[in-house]
């Protein structure tokens, strides 16, 4: 019997699959782990791409996993463009943009939903490659067979409100958009009573690179007003939880296993002419 479970655990230490991948990698050690990963860019426009990437990058287009409405995709569309993208379950993917990580926050969001275990945002973006970037494409990816490992978790506009004063609720978009002062064109601008500002920004530095982790949750203490539990549940939304999907990877660094995510997020509130709070106060 000791055997047999000295070899289970010998199995276990050589099952790479077991192992979750370091949320936050440095440019060394993806020069180390270069060929192990699949690398994806999520600069915010082709352009940017076909102008500069890191060597072997495939583009992607956040979009290309929401719906018309701006919302998550059904699993099978998601597995489907993962599949097209050469990446598979069991794939180690690392993600860059030049947005201090608000695209690589979404597709972090896509692959957590799907149970995936192995992704990772490259801090510091392409800054540490200046003398490494390419603007050829690399060839096309082969494609796989994406096995998701469950479905997409969400909360819905109805579950909000019926929670509303009872959960914390973090508005993650700018300031303006929370306090209603400058809505995003074409929407009224205010938030959900009682959520408090976290805007998705607060945590990266001018230089794009990410706070270290005691920094994180000193400015997510100050903006929420309290220390969060770990264990408590915490909705995020923004306008279509492009912006959230990145705190919720801050939030999901951290520790935080209770996080909701309010996928529809305010552009399903507002056509709902739900309440709404304009000002600085929740």
């Amino acid at each position: 019997m000791k055997r047999f479970a000295w070899l289970l655990l010998l199995v276990a230490a050589c099952d790479e699959t077991a192992a979750p991948a370091p949320p936050l990698v440095s440019p060394e050690w993806l020069r180390e782990h270069r060929d192990e990963v699949v690398l994806l860019d999520v600069q915010s426009r082709k352009e940017l791409y076909e102008k500069s990437h890191l060597k072997g990058a495939l583009w992607v287009d956040i979009e290309w996993f929401r719906t018309e409405k701006k919302q998550l995709a059904s699993a099978d569309v998601l597995a489907k463009r993962l599949g097209e993208l050469g990446i598979d379950e069991d794939t180690w993917v690392v993600v860059y943009d030049e947005l201090h990580g608000r695209n690589c926050g979404y597709v972090w969001y896509v692959l957590k939903q799907l149970g995936h275990e192995k992704v990772s945002i490259l801090d510091g973006h392409m800054d540490a490659f200046a003398t490494e970037l390419e603007t050829a494409p690399p060839p096309a990816p082969a494609p796989k067979i994406y096995k998701s490992r469950r479905t997409p978790e969400v909360v819905s506009a109805e579950w909000v409100r019926e929670r509303i004063g009872k959960l914390p609720m973090l508005d993650t978009r700018p300031a303006e958009q929370y306090t209603g002062v400058k809505p995003k064109e074409g929407m009224k601008g205010g938030h959900v009573p009682g959520a408090l500002s976290v805007p998705w920004d607060a945590f990266t530095g001018k230089d794009g690179r990410y706070l270290d982790e005691k920094a994180a949750r000193e400015v997510l203490a100050k903006l929420a007003g309290r220390e969060l539990k770990a264990d408590e549940e915490i909705v995020l939304y923004c306008n279509s939880y492009h912006q959230a999907a990145h705190v919720h990877w801050v939030l999901d660094r951290l520790g935080y296993k209770g996080i909701r995510a309010f996928d529809a997020s305010m552009k399903e509130w507002e056509k709902l002419d739900w309440p709404r709070t304009t000002g600085e106060k929740p």
